[in-house]
This record gives C-alpha cells, sequence and structure tokens, in this order.
C-alpha cells in the first residue's frame, strides 16, 4: 500500500480529474487483493473506504481519519504485501484478477479491465523506473483480459419513437429570417 500511496502522489498534481478518479479505482480493486491472508481482516468495503478517503489523497487533501477507521488502516498497513512480491507469478495473477471483478465480484466490462490494468501497468512501470523492481512482471505472465462483447446495454440505447422524435427535431432553431429549419436525416446533408 506504500508504494500506491506515493504512486497516487506523483500522480495527482499532473492528472485531470477524471484520470485521479481511474487511478483510484483501480487501487480500490488491487489493493485490498494484495494484502497478507490473516485474521482480523475488515470487509472489503471499509479497506475501501479507508482507501478512497483517507489513505490514496494526498497528505495535503486528507482530512482526518475517523477514530473508528484507524483499526482498518492499521490493519492493511501491517498485512500489505512488500512491492516485491509483485514479482511473484501468482501475486501478479491475483492482482490481475482482480481488476476483472465489480466490488460486488461481478465480472467488469472488458473496457472497465483494460483501464484497470493499464494502472497496474503503470504503477510497476513507475516502480521499475525506480528501481524498486527489476523488471515488469506484468511481460512474463501469460493472462488474457475478458474479450469485449457486441451486446449492446439496453439502458444506454434510445428507444425508437424518442430517437425518431429527436431525428425529426435536430435542428429546429430560429434561423435566417426568423423560420425554423426542420432538417430530417435521412442519409442526405440537408
Amino acid at each position: 500500500m506504500g508504494f500506491a500511496r506515493s504512486f497516487m502522489a506523483s500522480r495527482w498534481l499532473r492528472s485531470a480529474a477524471r484520470t485521479r478518479e481511474t487511478d483510484t479505482y483501480a487501487l480500490l480493486s488491487l489493493i485490498p487483493a494484495l494484502v497478507k491472508d490473516l485474521p482480523g481482516k475488515p470487509a472489503d468495503e471499509e479497506l475501501r473506504a479507508v482507501l478512497r478517503d483517507y489513505a490514496l489523497l494526498p497528505e495535503g487533501r486528507r482530512g482526518d481519519l475517523a477514530v473508528d477507521r484507524l483499526p482498518v488502516l492499521r490493519w492493511m498497513e501491517a498485512t500489505s504485501l512488500p512491492l516485491a512480491a509483485l514479482q511473484e507469478p501468482r501475486i501478479v495473477r491475483a492482482a490481475l484478477d482482480s481488476v476483472t471483478l465489480t466490488f460486488d465480484g461481478k465480472v467488469v466490462s472488458a473496457t472497465s479491465v483494460r483501464r484497470k490494468r493499464s494502472v497496474l501497468h503503470h504503477l510497476i512501470e513507475t516502480a521499475v523506473e525506480l528501481r524498486e523492481l527489476p523488471s515488469n512482471p506484468l511481460d512474463t505472465i501469460k493472462w488474457k483480459p475478458p474479450k469485449a462483447t457486441d451486446a449492446v446495454d439496453p439502458r444506454t440505447v434510445v428507444n425508437p419513437a424518442a430517437g425518431s422524435s429527436a431525428v425529426h427535431r435536430v435542428d429546429a432553431r430560429p434561423s435566417d429570417g426568423g423560420h425554423v429549419r426542420l432538417h430530417v436525416l435521412r442519409g442526405a446533408p440537408a
């Protein structure tokens, strides 16, 4: 967890808010998977809350950690695997597997896997650059991300009636002479 914190601190000033959000989301998946399996493990939701609201924020952006969250932070600090553990194939595979799941254990989209794996890759490349690791162990693991599906999420598609109505109202704003131009998109320019 210590290297992840320094990684986030180093990227914070140079990154857009959306990039920081992507980095944080990936680390919220990765860090709970990279701890020793010891008694007293807090729930993953508690681990993620401490990471998101405190541990992964730069020093100047952190608020006070709630007293009831202090044991969670201490447990995480005590059980986090050292960065060098990423040289072990089973640990790298556990990290890769963790980026394929949502926080409630469902499979994420191929795009989300790519984004989260990219954050892991950048974190490890930073460690290699800083000579914390000799090479990037992701290069030695035979792991394939889930394939993208061609299925369309029906929640993201407009229904036929609303689509037809929108197409018929593409440009209904006043133009020259106060007339309203109405364009119907049928493949030819209006």
